[in-house]
């Protein structure tokens, strides 16, 4: 607390001394005990909005992710100047795994490396930007590969997401209690960022965001964060813990009153079921048929005359608390499809990081994937769609204990959670899970329970 609060009277500023604080602690930890990153970064994502922060001299906006961030890579490059000179290899080369793994590590590594370089065609400004982004992924994802590893770092990420979990609780409670959230008071230092000083609705009821200052990126954090503390349940001594992680995570799903969570955690439980009984030509055939499903209405609705009948239809009905629910799926269909007009035409380079709202002349983009089409350009964003999608398919098809196979479900409805919501300040903690499923090997290492689908296949092979 006293660095805290010398750090906000260096930036006159208490929240952004806190940012301060935890930027000096990360470049502290990173050089002399790197371990422990992995509960920094995570919590980097939770304990502060993304719009608390503090503006350099010249311009640049650091919020608590960022300072983390950069704080914890210029303690990594000290400690691994000094790994290197004793001759010790940064990335144990031997537990990357093998098959689908290894091939979405080279596709990430292509994607990090590409999307400096592709958005040089937008300036020098725009390359920064994508060397900010591969960063966030690329550190957290090497932390989780490095540090993260066998049952001790299983069992830290339990714990910290359980934490976590529980820190959000009284910010939830305020937020139904006083009709507002802790931080509606705070006016961000940078114009034009979202803040906190309106609360959204749906049916006339609060939409709870804790600490995130949107109910769906509450929702990202949510999907990743219950089923990998409700895994404790498999821990002989802290079952008890597991579960009621698991009931507080369903109750405050509940109250961020979204729809898109229980349809991303119905598929990537229907995905695992079929892959890890090892049906993939079931699982082709459904991809197909949901494919076309989507594709069909979406391809008639790409035309102009039927947008614009749609549109005109929607305007005519009048907003009210009722219709709320028509408006946002009906913004939903609209976004997509102006997301794909504006991909169209520019495929290669894309607008610009950030630059949906001014470059593409879109509001948002409901759909990270698109988004990072419409901001870096297609190839980019087809590099990393394929590393994320063929490292979940590794993992799941492997041969997965209990615990792995609930965090490695948590990473499969945050991938498919992103189809819905664009919002990527919660990335870094998928990226960090990634990282710590591949150096686990897809789990192979993991001791303790055997996941249900692997009972059914020996019973089967036994017979």
């Amino acid at each position: 607390m006293a660095i805290a609060g010398a750090a906000g009277a260096l930036v006159g500023d208490a929240l952004a001394g806190v940012v301060l604080a935890f930027s000096i602690a990360a470049t502290l930890v990173g050089a002399l005990r790197p371990r422990l990153l992995v509960p920094l970064i995570a919590a980097s994502c939770v304990v502060l909005p993304p719009y608390v922060g503090w503006l350099l001299p010249w311009g640049g906006f650091v919020n608590l992710q960022r300072g983390v961030m950069y704080g914890a890579l210029l303690g990594v490059i000290l400690w691994g100047l000094r790994e290197r000179s004793e001759g010790r290899w940064l990335v144990p080369v031997d537990s990357l795994g093998q098959g689908p793994t290894k091939l979405a590590i080279v596709l990430l590594a292509g994607a990090w490396v590409v999307a400096p370089v592709i958005a040089m065609a937008l300036g020098l400004g725009n390359s920064a930007k994508a060397v900010n982004s591969a960063v966030y992924q690329a550190l957290a994802f090497w932390v989780g590969l490095r540090f993260a590893q066998g049952r001790d770092g299983r069992r830290g990420l339990q714990l910290t997401f359980a934490f976590l979990l529980l820190y959000t609780v009284p910010y939830w409670l305020y937020e139904l209690q006083a009709g507002r959230g802790v931080f509606a008071w705070y006016v961000p230092p940078l114009p034009g960022l979202l803040s906190g000083q309106g609360e959204i609705l749906r049916n006339g009821q609060i939409r709870v965001a804790a600490t995130f200052g949107q109910p769906l990126a509450f929702d990202q954090f949510l999907l990743m964060a219950v089923p990998v503390a409700a895994s404790m349940v498999y821990a002989r001594l802290l079952r008890i813990l597991g579960a009621a992680m698991g009931v507080l995570g369903v109750v405050t799903l509940v109250l961020t009153r979204s729809r898109s969570p229980w349809v991303a955690l119905i598929v990537a439980a229907v995905a695992l079921i079929i892959v890890q009984r090892r049906k993939v030509r079931v699982a082709l055939i459904v991809a197909a048929l949901v494919t076309a499903v989507v594709a069909i209405p979406l391809a008639r609705s790409f035309r102009s005359q039927v947008l614009a009948h749609a549109a005109k239809s929607l305007v005519l009905t009048r907003y009210s608390r009722k219709s709320e629910t028509e408006y946002s799926a009906a913004a939903r269909v609209f976004l997509t499809l102006g997301a794909l007009r504006v991909i169209r035409r520019h495929p290669l380079a894309g607008y610009g990081v950030n630059a949906t709202a001014v470059a593409a002349q879109l509001p948002t983009v409901d759909d990270y994937y698109l988004a990072l089409a419409v901001e870096q350009g297609v190839l980019l964003a087809a590099l990393l769609t394929a590393a994320l999608w063929v490292g979940w398919f590794g993992l799941a098809r492997s041969p997965l204990r209990a615990e792995s196979l609930w965090i490695t479900f948590a990473v499969g409805a945050y991938l498919v959670e992103w189809v819905f919501v664009g919002l990527h300040d919660t990335s870094p903690l998928l990226f960090l899970m990634l990282g710590h499923l591949f150096g686990a090997g897809g789990g192979k290492s993991y001791e303790g329970p055997v996941a249900p689908t692997q009972l059914a296949e020996r019973s089967d092979t036994r017979s």
